[in-house]
């Protein structure tokens, strides 16, 4: 399995353009190669490229599969051979890999229990008549900061609105 957002991390646009000898001019322009272009029409960007004159865009592994004719497996392993990327990450690219991947799954269940939270609270809310009550003082820092409440009694807070809001505590009433 190809890893293409390692190998587009590792591989700048500019690398790629360089094993084709080009070279971007000021503010980023290059003689198009896809086309018979006089005049600079290729735009270079940090992570891919367009042409404004033949409409050719995109990264560095749709780049050098446009040059070489090749699928885009095969400019992966192109750019992989020629700027000495292995087909398994290193330690620290799968730690780093490993590391993303808990920060997003602790982020979506921070949002879930956001999400929750809310619906409690604004139950809780509406029992006591919708006036504004203690309860929009923990919606604003629900909004605010929903890591720092969960962290700091957030879990007491939604117990004592469950039970405002005349919720079992022990049923899932929604």
């Amino acid at each position: 399995m190809i890893d293409y957002q390692r190998i587009k991390e590792a591989v700048t646009m500019e690398a790629a353009l360089a094993d084709y000898s080009i070279t971007p001019g000021r503010g980023g322009w290059a003689i198009c190669p896809m086309h018979s272009d006089r005049h600079p029409s290729l735009k270079v960007y940090k992570d891919g490229y367009y042409c404004f004159a033949c409409g050719s865009g995109g990264d560095v592994i749709t780049f050098v599969a446009r040059m070489e004719h090749a699928t885009n497996a095969q400019a992966a392993a192109i750019l992989m051979a020629r700027h000495g990327l292995s087909a398994q990450p290193s330690y620290e690219e799968s730690r780093a890999a490993i590391q993303r991947r808990e920060a997003l799954e602790a982020h979506k269940a921070l949002d879930r229990w956001a999400s929750g939270a809310r619906d409690i609270l604004c139950a809780a809310r509406r029992a006591e008549g919708g006036r504004y009550s203690q309860w929009d003082y923990y919606l604003d820092w629900l909004e605010d900061a929903p890591a720092e409440m969960r962290t700091h009694g957030g879990e007491e807070v939604i117990k004592r609105a469950k039970a405002a809001a005349g919720w079992d505590a022990g049923a899932d009433n929604k």
